[in-house]
C-alpha cells in the first residue's frame, strides 16, 4: 500500500510540474518540513507475524527503558534497542530511543531513531523518506528550483533536528518559520 502512495505522489507531481510549464506558469516545489524532535508517532503498530512471546519480550524491555529514563539513559538504550532488535517497525519506541539520544547528546544517532520514527508511524501526517526522494527525484529529472524547507529551518535548531522551535504542531511552521521560508523563496 505505502509503495504504491509513494508511486502516485511521484506521479502526480511530476505531472504538476509538467502541466505548469506547458502553462507558462513558474514552479519552485517545496519539501515540507517535518517536526522531528516533539512531535512522537501518532501511532504504532507491532509487524506482523509477532507472536505472544515476541510481544511479551518486547513489552518487558520497552517497559523497562520507560522506567530507565530518569535514572540511567544508557541502560534505558540498551533496553530499547533489545526492544527494537524483536520489532524494528515499531515507531513509538524508535522515537524514545531517538529521545534518548538527545538527552546524551549524541545528535546522529537521534536524528537517525526520529527519522525511523517518523517513516514507521502507521499513521503517516508527516513526509516519510520515500516521499522525500520521489520529490527530490522529481526535481532532478526535471531541474525544477526546490527548497528543502525541512533543511532550512532544521539547521537552527538545537541538535539539527527540526522540532517547535519552529513548528506548532506535526509539520506546520509558526509565524516566524513561514517568514524564514518566504524568505528564501522571495
Amino acid at each position: 500500500w505505502r509503495a504504491g502512495v509513494v508511486a502516485h505522489y511521484e506521479s502526480n507531481l511530476s505531472r504538476m510540474v509538467a502541466m505548469s510549464r506547458q502553462a507558462g506558469v513558474p514552479v519552485i516545489v517545496v519539501l515540507p518540513p517535518s517536526n522531528l524532535a516533539d512531535c512522537p508517532p501518532f501511532k504504532s503498530e507491532h509487524r506482523t507475524g509477532f507472536s505472544s512471546t515476541d510481544l511479551e519480550q518486547f513489552e518487558n524491555s520497552f517497559q523497562k527503558a520507560r522506567g530507565l529514563y530518569s535514572e540511567d539513559v544508557s541502560a534505558a538504550i540498551a533496553e530499547l534497542k533489545s526492544a527494537l532488535r524483536r520489532d524494528d517497525q515499531y515507531a513509538a519506541a524508535w522515537y524514545e530511543l531517538g529521545q534518548c539520544y538527545r538527552t546524551q547528546g549524541l545528535a546522529t544517532q537521534a536524528r537517525e531513531a526520529l527519522l525511523r520514527a517518523r517513516d514507521e508511524d502507521i499513521c503517516p501526517l508527516r513526509m516519510i523518506s520515500p516521499l522525500e526522494q520521489a520529490l527530490k527525484r522529481i526535481v532532478a529529472e526535471t531541474e525544477t528550483p526546490w527548497l528543502d524547507a525541512h533543511a532550512l529551518l532544521e539547521a537552527d535548531c538545537r541538535q539539527k533536528i527540526l522540532g517547535d522551535k519552529w513548528l506548532i504542531d506535526h509539520v506546520h511552521p509558526t509565524i516566524a518559520g513561514y517568514q524564514k521560508i518566504a524568505d528564501a523563496l522571495a
